[in-house]
């Protein structure tokens, strides 16, 4: 595998993960007994 090729795909599970935290903190029912 191509080191480019998986460093792009863990910088875009990084972006997809960041954005499913921030969504789901977001949230208050579910902020509170996430964190």
């Amino acid at each position: 595998m191509n080191l480019n090729f998986s460093c792009y795909i863990e910088y875009r599970f990084y972006l997809v993960s960041e954005r499913f935290i921030t969504l789901y903190s977001a949230s208050p029912a579910n902020g509170k007994t996430w964190k």
